[in-house]
């Protein structure tokens, strides 16, 4: 077991399945487990916002996504004291 604190915006990409993404889902230890700090769910909000309204990157399907993966399916832990 490896663990592994997941940053927000790292969080959105490979949720977002873009190239960057898949790169940095790349780097992950095959037995990593997930930690995220307890704001991790309020900053993903603000990246899938900024990348859907500012940037455009995101559509809202993919944002959409990218919300409901980060709260069901890309940590195993929350970590208060990060």
């Amino acid at each position: 077991m490896t663990p592994v604190v997941i940053d927000a915006s790292a969080g959105v990409e490979i949720l977002a399945h873009t190239a960057h993404g898949r790169r940095l889902a790349g780097l992950l230890p095959t037995d990593a487990v997930g930690y995220v700090p307890e704001h991790f769910y309020v900053e993903v909000a603000g990246v899938v916002r900024h990348q859907t309204v500012v940037t455009r990157t995101l559509t809202e399907e993919t944002a959409e996504m990218c919300c409901v993966g980060s709260i069901v399916g890309i940590c195993a832990e929350r970590n208060p004291d990060r």
